[in-house]
């Protein structure tokens, strides 16, 4: 996988006696905002992941332009998905899910609204929305994520499914929102279909 390898300052260790055998991956998006069209912002992203007083991190970042971070190797765990709960195959609850998961975040600010005045949008933080044309879905309107950021992220999902065996379940693979109330990312342009299949094809690998 060519990834850029990042400092990490919220990572679990292998060796750490609370880390889980892998049950799940989680997708997720930043809640960052764009400064222009499609443009990664990765100094944000490192400074996110490096920052000791944040209280979350993810194994991997896929930016706008499709290049992608990895804070984690995937024998490790990351702070990415705190008070959430799943569901397994079998029907049974899942909790501590940092400790049995693998974190995945697509740079994106995630759902903006029109501006009061009419003139563009608004983002999650209350700033003007300088990002590419927004996409209705789902009764809302979201930054689309970007034609290269898709193809980095069905390389990272073959990537991840191959190199962890039980992850070749697609029903193994879910959003944020699937596991914590109240969350809505990766909201709704995340392309499952693409996820499922790409999964499901890393079988015969």
């Amino acid at each position: 996988m060519n990834a850029i390898r990042v400092p990490c300052s919220k990572v679990y260790r292998a060796n750490d006696s609370r880390v889980l055998p892998v049950a799940l991956a989680v997708i997720h998006w930043t809640a960052s905002p764009p400064t222009a069209p499609e443009a990664p912002n990765e100094a944000r992203m490192r400074a996110w992941l490096a920052d000791d007083e944040r209280q979350t991190s993810t194994h991997l970042v896929i930016l706008r332009d499709g290049r992608v971070l990895q804070a984690a190797d995937l024998t490790e765990r990351t702070w990415h998905a705190g008070g959430s709960t799943w569901i397994d195959p079998r029907g049974v609850a899942k909790r501590s899910i940092n400790f049995r998961s693998i974190g995945i975040d697509l740079e994106n600010v995630g759902y903006v609204r029109r501006a009061p005045d009419g003139v563009g949008f608004i983002d999650g933080y209350g700033g003007r929305y300088k990002g590419a044309e927004p996409v209705k879905a789902a009764g809302g309107w979201f930054e689309p994520y970007t034609g290269v950021q898709l193809v980095a992220l069905a390389a990272v999902v073959r990537w991840v499914a191959e190199s962890v065996p039980v992850l070749r379940d697609p029903a193994r693979w879910v959003g944020h929102s699937d596991i914590q109330h109240g969350k809505i990312d990766p909201g709704p342009l995340c392309p499952w279909a693409e996820i499922r299949r790409v999964v499901t094809e890393s079988n015969a690998a």
